[in-house]
């Protein structure tokens, strides 16, 4: 039985950190232990919070007038086949995960079958203030979204907790091999997330400042009002 917790400073707004995340087809390229990973449902609920209860539902909302606030969440269900090389040992797993999306905050996993006899975790995506370095984190989720915008750089933290059955492993000395190869992954898949999510980053603000170049190029042409002056024919006349 095996716990495994990592955090990292992500030079990237949350939101590219969670796209990186949520794009769980794309993981395979991200992620080196990753050999595939196929969505297989998805569904978005908005939830909706009043005082301290909360309700989900994808079509309804509350009628109350007290304050209220809502956060888009998704459940989603993959399946997942890991991959490891390790001296004299290669080491393959797979599982089939049910995943809660939390309102751009959290994803949590856990396994609903596989290899392992228990498989559960989650990434925390917390949006830092560019000025103090510190967590921005609000009391409700409008407040939320709002520091998370504002956010240039993220804190990301991933714990997984893993267990695998003695009946299920070929020899007794697979058992701690495999959790051992779990959690050493943690640093290694968080380092790689951060990683994406900063190209991603950096890609984007490329896009946009050659977007905003295009469109300054686009006023300054259609400035430009071209005027007809009669007297500057008889010039040209005369070179003909």
């Amino acid at each position: 039985h095996r716990r495994a917790v990592a955090e990292a400073i992500v030079a990237a707004p949350p939101s590219d950190v969670w796209a990186i995340l949520t794009d769980y087809e794309a993981l395979p390229d991200i992620v080196p232990s990753l050999a595939a990973c196929e969505l297989l449902a998805r569904e978005e609920v908005k939830v909706v919070a009043t005082g301290s209860n909360s309700t989900s539902s994808s079509s309804t909302s509350s009628s109350s007038p007290t304050s209220t606030s809502s956060a888009t969440t998704a459940r989603a269900r993959i399946r997942q086949v890991a991959y490891k090389r390790m001296q004299y040992v290669e080491l393959h797993a797979e599982a089939l995960l049910d995943v809660a999306e939390l309102g751009g905050r959290e994803v949590q996993f856990r396994q609903v079958r596989g290899d392992f006899d228990a498989l559960q975790g989650k990434w925390m995506v917390v949006p830092l203030s560019g000025e103090t370095g510190l967590p921005l984190e609000g009391d409700d989720d409008d407040t939320s979204a709002a520091a998370a915008a504002a956010a240039t750089s993220t804190l990301l933290r991933y714990a997984v907790e893993v267990k695998v059955s003695r009946s299920a492993a070929v020899l007794r000395f697979l058992e701690p091999l495999l959790e051992a190869a779990v959690a050493e992954d943690v640093p290694r898949s968080l380092a790689a997330i951060g990683a994406a999510a900063e190209r991603r980053a950096r890609a984007r603000r490329v896009a946009e400042e050659e977007e905003e170049e295009e469109e300054e190029e686009e006023e300054a042409s259609s400035s430009v009002r071209p005027r007809r002056l009669p007297e500057m024919a008889e010039d040209f006349a005369v070179l003909a």
